[in-house]
């Protein structure tokens, strides 16, 4: 993920690192939750779903065990 120095922020001096920060925190429990609220639709389209969808899911789900409660710019683990 970019972090604030690395954009151009002419125009929006006001948008601050801190408010950056803010907006690009991760909340893995969040996360996990919205993800896992997916299963229902999936069932639902199993048989239209492409079967990559399933697999992305499942990669994402894993990703987000391995990270940190709440992934910033000061996490100590990459994303």
């Amino acid at each position: 993920m970019p972090r604030y120095q690395d954009l151009g922020w002419s125009g929006l001096e006001e948008f601050t690192p801190d408010k950056f920060n803010e907006v690009m925190s991760i909340d893995r429990a969040a996360w996990m939750e919205e993800v896992i609220s997916h299963q229902d639709l999936f069932v639902q389209l199993y048989d239209k779903l492409p079967k990559e969808f399933v697999f992305e899911r499942e990669l994402l789900l894993s990703s987000l065990f391995r990270s940190p409660d709440i992934w910033g710019e000061n996490s100590t683990e990459g994303c």
